[in-house]
């Protein structure tokens, strides 16, 4: 009997669960460890296990019930949500919210059963007997199932250090039944940079070994490649260089109780330039850069037509972009959660973007941002405008506060005024106040509890072809949880932070991402020449592009700035106003023209509340009482 141990030298470094429940690898009906690994059949439903706890798991839309809502992005005002606790500070160890049940965040323990199916696999696959039918392609096979398991238990371990920093590493698995509970294994948290050693080394070994290919063809497409080991490699450095890492001393007392410095205290600008060669190994990959795999979505019928351009990924099959994603089951649940909630529309409108999100939407023909007075940007009036609605242009008649702005913010924003499968919902979006709207085709709050609080809804993640309406249409898309943009923002960053000023080849990485929707490159202002002028360019970059992908909730963490981004009110129109202000506008109170007239307000939506603390999740309590003598919880908690 022939083994791939015999032929190929498996990982060496085994992570254990840190739960004393067992943990499935294969389906149930596999019970016993010898069914287990004497099967290649058996291993390859093992990995595709790995596979199924990726983002979005459990629904196809419980990636909504995430963190959206806890961060200056938006506010999520559907009923009473658990999200609520991080807005109003009031969570802690004992109610971590964001998890899909609405109760309590499973991510800790989630997680590590998670590296535990991954570390079995690699492990025991070089112990299972190639099949002789199949010799020659479990030689190339076997290979590669085991990078794929190193490669997803490293993004396990990024959605554990996002949270809590640097985390338990274990080098061997550990059975279950021989443990009392986590309190049984006597392991510490490494520092940071142990942790991003740890990590980065296992990528490396993964690329290194080219056991996984570029790319994937028909039932493989989803699969981990070696792009995704260099993206997470990126990932991985980028958070290790920032400032929440990075000489962070505010975290001086956190110390292990082996008196190891968990966060490093000097600042080290080197880290960024690790950071920048990473990003830039990963963006080597591009077309536009001679590599020939990845390049930034574009709408085949219509290069210009920006908007598509930038839309389409998040509701089509898209594979040139994307990265690391999960191939979605077709559904029409997403955009029954996001879509308005008037009477048109059919969707629950669960989400009211912020003021603030809406803001950092530079102007598209001189591509600067509102703020600036030579942009373009008006407030005051009406016009007439183009506006692509999904499936064609349309002309509707909107605010000038929302005319010439980015394409993103088309693709992403529903706002008043805006045109979203027009010839089949008869009417653009209305979000002004109209006395009785209970009984209208309004889409703003008539009453509290139901729609949009702010006077815009998410459009991003949308598909045309839905109608919930009508109850037709389903979208078939691949959810993105690494797109290729990020390659050229984590670059322009890195190398940003790194020098001394910017050069060209910060300006060249950022206009790759702001030519694919028709922005002018960059520099334009003299503080674009700067350190400092070029992050908070990069820095908002960042957040428009990937608005409502999870990313800048942990973004202003890692920067260090969610003081002053997360401790402030978010903001919307005035989608409510009292009966004070409709008198106040000289029309009619119970008038739409009295509403409408309110509406073009910025008014205070919700407070939040942000303490030094909150950049860390807190380690859970379960786990801080199983294990005190060797975790050390979190700076503040």
């Amino acid at each position: 009997m022939k083994y791939i141990a015999n032929i190929f030298m498996s990982a060496s470094l085994g992570l254990a669960a840190v739960s004393c429940d067992f943990l499935d690898v294969v389906p149930s009906e596999f019970t016993t460890d010898k069914e287990v690994w004497g099967d290649f059949n058996m291993v390859e439903e093992a990995v595709a296990r790995l596979y199924n706890v990726l983002p979005p798991a459990n629904s196809d839309h419980d990636f909504m019930n995430s963190y959206w809502g806890a961060s200056s992005e938006a506010m999520d005002h559907w009923e009473n949500r658990d999200i609520w606790s991080i807005n109003n500070g009031s969570w802690g160890p004992t109610n971590i919210p964001g998890s899909t049940n609405g109760t309590q965040d499973d991510t800790w323990n989630g997680r590590y059963r998670d590296i535990r199916r991954a570390t079995l696999l690699i492990e025991n696959i070089p112990s299972v007997p190639l099949p002789d039918n199949k010799y020659d392609y479990y030689l190339v096979r076997a290979p590669r199932l085991i990078a794929e398991a190193r490669v997803l238990r490293c993004y396990y371990y990024f959605e554990l250090f996002k949270r809590w920093g640097p985390v338990p590493v274990i080098k061997e698995s550990v059975d279950p039944e021989d443990m009392n509970g986590i309190a049984d294994l006597e392991f510490y948290r490494p520092s940071v940079d142990e942790f991003i050693d740890y990590v980065v080394g296992e990528l490396d070994a993964v690329i290194d070994a080219k056991a996984l290919p570029e790319t994937y063809q028909n039932n493989d497409y989803g699969r981990v490649t070696i792009g995704v080991a260099r993206a997470l490699k990126s990932r991985f450095l980028l958070y290790a260089a920032s400032s929440l890492y990075n000489g962070n001393t505010m975290y001086a007392g956190v110390v292990g109780p082996d008196g190891k410095q968990l966060f490093p205290q000097t600042y080290s600008r080197d880290k960024w330039r690790k950071a920048a060669e990473a990003a830039r190994d990963w963006m080597d990959m591009g077309v536009e850069e001679g590599g020939g795999v990845y390049k930034l979505a574009t709408y085949s019928k219509d290069p210009t037509n920006y908007v598509a351009n930038y839309a389409e990924q998040f509701y089509e099959r898209e594979f040139n972009e994307s990265v690391m994603y999960r191939i979605m089951e077709p559904t029409s649940t997403i955009e029954l959660r996001l879509l308005p909630n008037g009477k048109s529309f059919g969707g629950n409108g669960k989400f009211s973007p912020s003021q603030e999100l809406i803001n950092s939407y530079e102007m598209q023909a001189s591509g600067l941002p509102i703020t600036d007075r030579n942009s373009g940007y008006k407030t005051d009036g009406y016009s007439d405008i183009m506006m692509w609605d999904g499936k064609r242009q349309v002309n509707v008649n909107v605010s000038n506060m929302y005319v010439g702005r980015d394409p993103r913010f088309y693709a992403t924003i529903f706002f008043h005024g805006s045109a979203w499968n027009y010839d089949e919902v008869g009417r653009t979006c209305y979000y002004a106040y109209v006395t009785g709207g209970d009984n209208k085709d309004v889409d703003g709050w008539a009453k509290r509890g139901t729609n949009s609080q702010s006077g815009y809804n998410v459009r991003k993640w949308c598909s045309p072809e839905v109608n919930k309406i009508q109850g037709t249409g389903q979208a078939s898309r691949n959810y993105p949880l690494i797109r290729f943009a990020e390659a050229y923002l984590n670059y322009a960053e890195a190398q940003n932070e790194y020098l001394d000023s910017p050069d060209q080849s910060v300006y060249d990485a950022i206009n790759k991402v702001r030519a694919r929707v028709g922005l002018l490159p960059l520099p334009i202002t003299e503080a674009d020449k700067t350190k400092d002028g070029m992050r908070e360019r990069i820095r908002n970059e960042r957040r428009v592009e990937f608005a409502f992908e999870l990313q800048w909730f942990y973004d202003v963490r890692r920067w260090k700035i969610a003081e002053n981004t997360e401790n402030v009110p978010v903001h919307g129109m005035n989608v409510l106003p009292t009966e004070a202000e409709l008198e106040a506008t000289g029309v009619d109170p119970s008038s739409d023209e009295a509403g409408l007239a309110c509406f073009f307000q910025i008014v205070k939506m919700q407070d939040r509340v942000f303490e030094p603390k909150h950049y860390l999740f807190p380690i859970p309590q379960s786990e801080m009482d199983k294990s005190r003598k060797f975790l050390v919880q979190n700076y503040g908690w």
